[in-house]
């Protein structure tokens, strides 16, 4: 990686960590902290609701998928749209009547305190390991690109993005994932596709050069796809991070379509990342590591300055998601545990 490459990711965390550090202005009371004061429009909560949504797995993961199994390889972060898509038409207007701000808030006031106790315990013990998996993964990436210690990279990547989550809450998070959302749209969708099947020769050579089974949804099995569809999808429809993010809609509608909206262009992501993993199939067919197929590729297809802004959107994409499951924390274990139970 060039230097220009270094500058360009470097530069982009530093803007990150501003970009947070402004939207904290916004946050004056502890409901503007928590949920952005209800009052995100429809742009702003696609953006953040994709942003979060898409991670690193997804990023990184469905090229392997795709490199490994073609086009069947969207299916773990279709699994994802679907769930999200199904919490749109199904949930949203239902969890909008309620003035909360987590589920184990909801829960008691369905049921009694010690629901919402437990429930509260379950979901912070499984958002924080997401978050420690989030935070290493933004270290590694660092680590790669700029051949940094490990351990420094861990600290400097999650610390800029607990950084900001803590200093300014949802607003920070909010404004942050509209950066990083756009990153990520432009680098993968603008650049890194159409520059991956220039290298492998057009679609033309996708179709004759890959095997067929390439082109079949169902290549990569049944019982995987199954098994996604019970994991991801389902398990959007509960995520504190998500439900955190869709009491940030100012109307119910907002949250309706923002949310269908969101789980579409998480099918569109996932087609894009599978065609890449496709085109390095083509171009780089001895791939050791398979899981370091987006990164390969980007390295021979993208010229200097585009690969930096690429990389950029990985790191948005994990970036993202570890703001969000940072605040969802948080949140639980001061709305639902301490402040309900301790003080």
């Amino acid at each position: 990686m060039g230097t220009i490459d270094i500058a360009i990711i470097i530069l982009y965390f530093a803007v990150i960590a501003g970009v947070g550090i402004y939207g904290a202005r916004r946050a004056t009371n502890s409901e503007e902290y928590l949920v952005a004061g209800r009052n995100l429009s429809l742009f702003m909560y696609l953006g953040c609701l994709a942003a979060v949504i898409l991670g690193g797995a997804s990023t990184i993961g469905t090229a392997r998928l795709g490199y490994e199994f073609g086009i069947s390889g969207i299916w773990m972060v279709g699994a994802i749209g679907t769930g999200v898509i199904f919490l749109g038409i199904f949930l949203t207007k239902k969890i909008s009547q309620f003035k909360v701000l987590t589920i184990s808030e909801m829960l008691e006031k369905r049921y009694n305190k010690e629901t919402r106790l437990v429930s509260a315990i379950v979901a912070t013990i499984y958002t924080l390991m997401l978050t420690v998996v989030q935070m290493i993964g933004i270290g590694s990436l660092l680590n790669v690109w700029l051949g940094w210690n490990l351990a420094l990279c861990i600290i400097v990547g999650g610390g800029i993005v607990f950084l900001y989550t803590i200093l300014g809450g949802m607003w920070s998070v909010t404004m942050t994932d509209i950066v990083q959302f756009v990153v990520m749209t432009v680098g993968v969708f603008l650049l890194m596709l159409p520059l991956s099947l220039s290298k492998a020769g057009g679609f033309g050579a996708l179709t004759t050069g890959l095997p067929s089974g390439f082109f079949d949804l169902g290549n990569i099995g049944g019982d995987r796809i199954f098994q996604y569809f019970i994991l991801f999808t389902l398990g959007m429809m509960v995520g504190q991070d998500m439900w955190q993010r869709l009491f940030t809609a100012k109307t119910p509608k907002v949250s309706k379509y923002g949310t269908v909206a969101a789980g579409l262009y998480a099918y569109a992501y996932a087609i894009v990342l599978a065609i890449i993993g496709m085109c390095a199939f083509i171009v780089l067919p001895n791939i050791e590591d398979s899981q370091n197929v987006f990164a390969e590729m980007a390295m021979i297809s993208l010229p200097p300055g585009v690969l930096g802004l690429v990389l950029a959107s990985v790191a948005a994409a994990i970036m993202s998601t570890a703001s969000g499951s940072i605040i969802a924390c948080s949140t639980l274990i001061s709305n639902d545990i301490v402040r309900r139970f301790f003080k």
